[in-house]
């Protein structure tokens, strides 16, 4: 194959134009989709109730507009609050008066003859606060701050907001955010603040900010790798074919994906990164072994090439399969961004790889002229060395070989004081591990100087994280098709009573609840209406508030069917840990409930809640996937188990001291964080498959040579050897890696710049526990391996 591709490296060009056009037909046909804030399979329990309150509600997505001043109850305020609070009713997707929830639209009930009307809750408060009866104190407190310095205006989208629906059309989303900054434009003033917070808001703000931002990063890193090239190899043309290599296999991937029609969403800038990192680090190695092997041996570029491709096919080829299985490892995922995400990961690292291998030689020997003693006196696969003979060359040099130099003889030297510290290190990153929690914000996905972001912060000082909870109640009972009959009036009061009272529950509205209060009013306040609530309900009561009241007016609480009701929980905690407990305590009482009732949970804390399990089960799943491939090819290229836990060990290590460093930083196990360890361990590995294979080799010349099979001390000598030869090439591979993932340090998104600095820690890791741990076991097991090789050369006949 490789002679074929050298003698026809023209049509290989050729080709390459061509399938790169072919690319970018491809690149036309992607279509955007941020739009999935909660990408959970659709047989989700959660998913499923969404649809059903969809289907039957219209959806329950809201957006949340808080007003600031420093006195909410003032003239100004007030009159803004009432105008704002009118005008949300005409937002897009609204439907009906009712959907807008507010100080100004909450109604107070009132009884005056026996005639039921309705006054706004804040004519209540501006006339005496203190008169607000305990039920409607619950709600102020909902709605209003402690201070009297913000309110919330809540407005609820008729609209179906998962899975599929209009609502996450880009078209709505414009209109939708569009209207938004009108109306906080509008109602702004010296004294009032507006702002405004909610999923649409963000899907909108993400959408358009991470298509410029796919550029802007991508420029940044080829511009950074750009650097790294021409300081490795001080040749314009030689870092002209390493980018192109790596831009013609990002420009595949993604053109593959668009015929594939995998949509392009916020996981996917990760592709980009990898691609241009973990490409860069192949070329490197194609190219630096080449231009030694050139020097060495003086021949020309195509036997050159030859030449260098045997001693590299080996270990490139493991640690591309070891990088492209591990991102196939992600499959376990049921999130599908995630899943696609390393599907189009493993094609891209492999796409990289076969360009590097096989399609950068015709460039090479088509446009490079290597100067004569290029690399003169340079050791044998060390291509990262001085190129000059003295100055700040020489410098840099001496303090990375001295940084490798020490990472390897104090292993080798102190053999049980390392073994101590590496368990200290491990030990210390377990206490780390098991702080952490899983837990995905969607206001976290946008920028954090964002006015969506911003809003949501002062929301969380002022009342808490405002979470909704919907409990969907379904009348399944052939005798009874109604809701509205004493026997499930009755029945939903007793749930409420008992959700009530589970710890971390603040408030509840249900049909049973506002029916209960217009009963109330039409008795009045006589000495018998305290025990108008525990009485039992009669048909006639409940058909006389209904033509008093008017059923439109319950339309977000009952269907037209009366089959359905909606129950709406409001969660005083939003942090995932209490989260967590408090669904789990709703969950356990709904289990109980009439055979004739059913119960569905939906809403964000359950949709949070349901991700974030799938996020632990399936991390759980894919890192033992990972590394069991990580370790199966590295037993079959080394043929030895022994080797292969070697080869694996520093990867390994490395993603528990990264997991170590996630805990104590407080940093969430999310859909971002979620990939980083796959994604390191597949790279990580590259290092020890290298240096091993190095090592073996160099180790098997010494002992061929020297013929002692028995010498443990010769250990010390073939391990300086092989750093001597080989380690800056790991040092500069794992710079660029670092070079690569660092452009995500600079990104607006908190969920991605947290990903950077996890690959970029995890790079810095993995490169000192290559050196330090693989140099500690190869000392700690010598004498079991040197007699393996004993039995080897003498089987061979050596």
């Amino acid at each position: 194959m490789v002679d074929l591709i050298l003698k026809n490296r023209v049509l290989v060009f050729i080709i390459l134009i061509l399938l790169t056009c072919l690319s970018l037909l491809g690149i036309s046909k992607i279509k955007y989709d941020f739009f999935r804030v909660f990408p959970l399979p659709s047989s989700d329990p959660a998913i499923q109730a969404n649809n059903i309150l969809g289907n039957r509600f219209g959806g329950m997505e809201t957006v949340t507009i808080l007003v600031e001043s420093d006195n909410i109850l003032s003239s100004q305020s007030v009159q803004t609050v009432r105008d704002l609070s009118e005008e949300a009713k005409t937002l897009s997707g609204v439907k009906g008066a009712e959907a807008v929830v507010s100080i100004a639209t909450v109604p107070d009930i009132i009884s005056e003859n026996g005639n039921i009307s309705f006054s706004p809750l804040l004519d209540q408060l501006l006339k005496n606060p203190s008169t607000v009866n305990e039920k409607n104190q619950k709600i102020v407190n909902v709605l209003l701050n402690s201070k009297k310095t913000a309110t919330l205006i809540i407005v609820y989208l008729g609209e179906r907001a998962y899975p599929d629906s209009s609502i996450g059309d880009e078209a709505f989303l414009k209109k939708h955010n569009q209207e938004i900054n009108k109306l906080i434009k509008k109602y702004s003033k010296d004294k009032i603040k507006i702002s405004a917070t909610g999923s649409l808001l963000i899907l909108y703000l993400t959408s358009e900010s991470i298509k410029n931002e796919i550029f802007v990063i991508s420029g940044i890193a080829i511009l950074l790798l750009m650097g790294v090239y021409f300081i490795s190899f001080k040749s314009t043309m030689l870092v002209f074919i390493n980018v192109v290599c790596i831009l013609v296999a990002t420009l595949w991937t993604f053109g593959i994906m668009g015929f594939l029609k995998i949509p392009l969403s916020v996981p996917s800038i990760y592709i980009i990164i990898i691609i241009l990192a973990v490409g860069s680090s192949y070329t490197i190695h194609v190219i630096s072994t080449f231009l030694v092997r050139y020097e060495q041996i003086k021949i020309s570029k195509i036997e050159t090439f030859r030449v260098a491709f045997f001693d590299i096919s080996m270990p490139l080829l493991t640690v591309s399969f070891a990088a492209a299985l591990s991102g196939l490892s992600l499959i376990t995922f049921e999130i599908v961004d995630i899943r696609e995400l390393g599907i189009m990961q493993s094609l891209g690292i492999f796409i990289a790889y076969f360009l590097a291998y096989f399609i950068m030689p015709a460039f090479v020997i088509l446009y490079y002229k290597p100067k004569k003693n290029l690399l003169t006196n340079v050791t044998s696969l060390t291509p990262l060395t001085s190129l000059t003979s003295s100055g700040f060359r020489v410098k840099v040099d001496q303090y990375i070989n001295n940084y490798i130099k020490i990472l390897t003889f104090i292993p080798v030297h102190w053999p049980l004081t390392s073994l101590m510290f590496t368990l200290i290190i491990i030990a210390v990153s377990l206490v780390g591990v098991s702080k952490i929690t899983a837990n995905f914000v969607i206001e976290e996905i946008a920028p954090k100087n964002s006015m969506p972001s911003e809003c949501f912060e002062k929301i969380k000082k002022n009342f808490g994280t405002f979470r909704l909870v919907q409990v969907l109640l379904v009348k399944n009972d052939s005798d009874s098709d109604s809701l509205l009959t004493p026997k499930s009036l009755e029945i939903i009061s007793q749930i409420d009573s008992d959700l009530n009272s589970i710890p971390g529950v603040k408030t509840i509205s249900s049909i049973a609840d506002v029916m209960n209060r217009l009963k109330t009013a039409l008795v009045g306040t006589s000495e018998n209406s305290s025990s108008i609530l525990t009485s039992k309900w009669k048909q006639e009561e409940i058909d006389q508030i209904l033509l008093v009241v008017g059923k439109n007016n319950l339309s977000k609480m009952i269907d037209d069917s009366n089959q359905h009701t909606l129950i709406t929980l409001s969660l005083d905690q939003s942090q995932p840990a209490n989260n967590k407990h408090i669904i789990s305590n709703i969950q356990n009482y709904l289990k109980k409930l009439p055979s004739d009732y059913k119960a569905y949970l939906s809403g964000s804390p359950i949709l949070v809640n349901s991700l974030n399990e799938y996020i632990v089960n399936n991390k759980i799943e894919s890192i033992i996937i990972c590394l069991v491939i990580a370790l199966t090819l590295c037993v079959i290229v080394n043929s030895s188990l022994l080797y292969g836990l070697i080869s694996v060990s520093a990867a390994a290590i490395s993603a528990i001291a990264i997991f170590g460093v996630m805990g104590f930083k407080n940093i969430n196990l999310d859909m971002g964080s979620a990939t980083i360890t796959t994604i390191a361990i597949g790279v990580g590995i590259d290092y020890a498959i290298h240096f091993i294979q190095q090592f073996r080799n160099d180790l098997l010349s010494q002992i061929k040579d020297q013929k002692e099979y028995d010498n443990p001390n010769i250990y010390p000598l073939v391990l300086g050897l092989t750093t001597k030869r080989y380690g800056k090439t790991i040092f500069f591979d794992s710079l660029a890696n670092i070079i690569g993932f660092s452009p995500l340090l600079f990104s607006n998104f908190p969920i991605l710049k947290t990903a950077g600095f996890l690959l970029v820690t995890n790079e810095v890791m993995v490169v000192f526990a290559t050196f330090f741990i693989t140099s500690l076991l190869i000392t700690i097991l010598k004498t079991k391996y040197l007699s393996f090789l004993k039995r080897r050369l003498l089987k061979d006949g050596k």
